[in-house]
């Protein structure tokens, strides 16, 4: 089997989980050389206790642990995966939960390529929405990035709610040959203080 039909089960997401697994298989490799160390046949030797991770995997591609061929090959198998897998960098605005980040993960390995890693950043000014960055690729579908799209339709939404401007009071109409009200109250103010004076 080589790299290309390697098969990985949804729980193993990214780059850094190839990683854990490679590290894990060289921890088994060395426990089933300290069975044969101690004698034991082939049909004696018993697989240790492995990770969900790695069971999975391993029943998935129906490797045959006890054997030293098979175990060489699939861990080769996962070292040039790990370095040439496609990769598919999200960035979110929170943190996803472990059960939808595995199928996102799911869907691209049906859909996109079946041999993708994901990796997961954070970046709360994306308010909402993912950035998606791949190897050729730059997809931004992020809410801030809607809400910078949408900014003219927005604007124009909030002005139909904006309250109107209050009319400028209206002078009353001076009516020919009389003084306006205004102008007699200054004009008896004056003659007041005038007697007043006197």
């Amino acid at each position: 089997m080589s790299a290309l039909e390697l098969k990985l089960p949804p729980a193993l997401i990214g780059r850094s989980h190839l990683s854990q697994l490679i590290r894990e298989l060289e921890n088994v490799e060395n426990d089933f050389e300290r069975q044969k160390a101690h004698g034991k046949a082939k049909s004696e030797l018993k697989a240790p206790t492995m990770s969900r991770a790695l069971t999975d995997c391993v029943e998935l591609n129906d490797i045959d642990m006890t054997s030293g061929q098979a175990r060489a090959h699939f861990k080769a198998s996962l070292g040039s995966m790990k370095d040439k897998a496609p990769t598919m960098h999200f960035t979110f605005a929170t943190e996803p939960d472990g059960e939808s980040l595995q199928r996102l993960t799911d869907w691209i390995r049906q859909e996109v390529h079946p041999q993708a890693l994901v990796s997961v950043g954070l970046q709360p000014a994306l308010v909402g929405g993912a950035y998606l960055r791949t190897p050729n690729h730059v997809h931004d579908f992020s809410l801030r990035r809607m809400l910078h799209d949408k900014r003219g339709l927005i604007t124009e939404a909030m002005e139909q709610y904006r309250p109107e401007k209050p009319a400028a009071p209206v002078e009353p109409m001076a009516v020919p040959g009389k003084m306006p009200a205004a102008d007699r109250a200054a004009a008896t103010a004056d003659k007041t203080a005038t007697e007043a004076k006197a």
